[in-house]
């Protein structure tokens, strides 16, 4: 029995357990017999269902922060607006390709069920978009309005983050939205997005 993908098989089956159940609604018993395997058998790779949790989330975390920032870094030799949108657009595709990891750890907030893992990729996710906002601040593409550069790019941060939450959130919870071409629609709602930016508090 390889150890790895026995820990990959209970950190599937928990996965989906948490998502449909809740997190509360699942024990290491109902884990264990999703696979087939007795309790005893899980508990030889993990303590509890908040390590597994913990797996989960720095796992997701981690394929969720390696796509912002090849987006990223991809784009080093593009303008800082166009390096924003392409991160942005990274961000939505990272849920359309997961959305079981962008589920847990986005939209179900499993993290509270544990103790805070900190400095997550999470984090680091959104530090690096707010290091783009900052720059679009320096070269003047968006303009401060009686308020410092730190705390102008944090309030633009949260909110583009809010944003890409919420359409992320709708394709994912609606995968027949089709009413339009998905992708165009994409492509719209960040170019939008941006501009209102451009022009805030002009």
């Amino acid at each position: 029995m390889n150890p790895k993908n026995v820990k990959d098989e209970i950190m599937d089956a928990a996965r989906h357990l948490f998502l449909e159940e809740g997190f509360s609604h699942v024990s290491m018993r109902k884990i264990a017999s999703k696979i087939g395997y007795t309790p005893t058998t899980i508990y030889l790779y993990f303590k509890n269902k908040e390590e597994i949790l913990g797996n989960l989330l720095e796992e997701g975390y981690g394929l969720f922060y390696a796509k912002l920032k090849e987006s990223h870094e991809a784009a080093l030799c593009r303008s800082t607006e166009e390096r924003l949108f392409d991160m942005c657009e990274a961000y939505i595709q990272f849920g359309l390709d997961q959305p079981d990891y962008y589920n847990l750890i986005f939209t179900e907030n499993f993290e509270t069920n544990i103790r805070s893992i900190e400095n997550s990729n999470r984090y680091h996710g959104f530090l690096l978009l707010k290091a783009v906002v900052e720059e679009l601040f320096d070269d003047q593409t968006f303009v401060m309005n009686g308020q410092d550069r730190e705390t102008s790019a944090l309030y633009i941060s949260n909110s583009i983050w809010a944003s890409l939450h919420g359409i992320t959130a709708l394709l994912i919870t609606f995968p027949q939205f089709h009413w339009v071409d998905r992708d165009r629609f994409i492509q719209i709602h960040l170019k939008s997005m941006i501009l209102g930016y451009k022009m805030l508090d002009r």
